[in-house]
């Protein structure tokens, strides 16, 4: 997370998304509760505060009168805050309690420990007497000679609890490494004292609040594919169900937050109950403001990025084919791909196709002749021989071959 620095004259409250709310050097306590009040409509519970230690007094006693400083909220503030907090009064200093902040960790030199003061880091600092000396004071010390290259990470709470160190080489760790000495010093454990934060609790802000609101999830009504999602209504009691497969991963999505949502599922239906539009015009609602979600069978397409967000596709039906189940034990699978009608017509049609040929070539080809039983015996095996090989040999008209061939080519096809 970045810790900006604006201009003395424009000190900021920094939103953990991005949001920048900034406030005058000497605003009102209207205009600071009007402020907070806008960033708690935000939604969001995590704050970077870099200010004055003076208007930032006067910050978190206003944040605290507005419930801002009890459990679910987190506070960060930079060294221009941090720095001088043992010096504001004792109200603020209470309502400040769960407050995470940033100091410069200066190791106190040998003169100073052999003198027996100790090596807090705020020792190298004279208290100002105003907001303007304090500022003309912090930005010359800054920019000449006292950059630190280590930070104290402190918390509020009784008093300060350092909780770990910050440097550019080991990022953050509880290990501190003293000028002059080539050991390093631990702090009370091998890892990171635990944070107290606002509300006395140990509990990790989820940094999301939705202050009792309801979300409304848009749900499209056209019950195209009731698996994927479905929208019934009871005639009698006029309640609407919301059932299927999207409905069952966004309450598993739901469940697995660590905090409470409360949504409701709200059909895009006309009076009529029909859809109530395209699923363009559903998705528009997001972006209109009139729902907080949609859910349910929406393509992901380029045309749709500009108004919405989407989640990572979690269903990929594709294109498949779908037939009966059979048992593949059968003998007679082998002629599944056809009905039963179908293939009694080819049946019929081979036949046909025997009979046109014998009543041709009986008269003057004697493979064509002999016993009833014998002629009707060629009859099916011209028929059913030329679809593996061509019957010349039998048929003294080309013709006749041609035509079988076209017939029987006809059915098969």
């Amino acid at each position: 997370m970045s810790l900006l620095e604006p201009k003395p004259s424009l000190p900021l409250l920094k939103h953990s998304v991005g949001e920048h709310v900034a406030l005058l050097t000497s605003p009102t306590d209207e205009e600071i509760v009007e402020q907070l009040m806008k960033l708690r409509s935000l939604q969001m519970t995590v704050y970077v505060v870099h200010m004055s230690p003076i208007l930032a007094s006067r910050l978190f006693l206003n944040a605290k009168q507005l419930g801002m400083m009890t459990q679910g909220y987190a506070w960060i503030t930079t060294d221009m805050i941090t720095n001088f907090m043992n010096s504001m009064d004792p109200s603020v200093f209470e309502s400040m309690q769960g407050v995470v902040g940033f100091k410069p960790h200066i190791p106190a030199s040998k003169e100073l420990r052999s003198s027996g003061k100790g090596d807090d880091s705020t020792s190298s600092y004279p208290t100002p007497r105003n907001q303007t000396e304090y500022e003309l004071h912090h930005y010359s010390v800054l920019r000449k000679w006292l950059i630190p290259k280590e930070l104290q990470i402190v918390n509020v709470f009784k008093g300060e609890r350092i909780i770990g160190y910050w440097n550019p080489g080991n990022g953050i760790t509880s290990l501190m490494k003293q000028e002059n000495h080539n050991e390093t010093n631990s702090t009370s454990s091998s890892k990171l004292e635990s944070v107290i934060w606002p509300g006395g609790t140990m509990n990790i802000p989820k940094g999301w609040s939705l202050h009792g609101k309801r979300l409304r999830i848009g749900v499209p009504a056209n019950n195209g594919f009731r698996e994927i999602i479905s929208v019934t209504r009871d005639p009698r009691t006029n309640e609407t169900t919301v059932t299927g497969y999207c409905v069952d991963v966004f309450k598993e999505a739901v469940q697995s937050l660590g905090y409470e949502v409360h949504y409701d599922f709200i059909p895009f239906e006309d009076a009529n109950g029909q859809m109530a539009g395209t699923y363009n015009d559903l998705i528009l609602q997001v972006y209109y403001k009139n729902y907080d979600a949609v859910m349910g069978d929406t393509t992901i397409l380029a045309s749709r990025f500009p108004y919405v967000d989407f989640t990572m596709p979690f269903t990929d039906i594709g294109v498949g084919t779908v037939v009966p189940k059979i048992n593949k034990k059968s003998i007679w699978i082998f002629l599944m791909p056809l009905s039963g009608d179908l293939w009694i017509t080819t049946a019929a049609f081979f036949i046909l196709t025997g009979l046109v040929i014998w009543f041709i070539e009986r008269p003057i080809n004697e493979e064509f002749q002999g016993s009833l039983c014998e002629q009707i015996g060629m009859i099916f095996w011209y028929s059913f021989s030329t679809l593996v090989f061509a019957n010349s040999k039998y048929s003294m008209f080309n013709l006749n071959n041609l035509s079988a061939s076209c017939i029987q080519t006809h059915i098969l096809n």
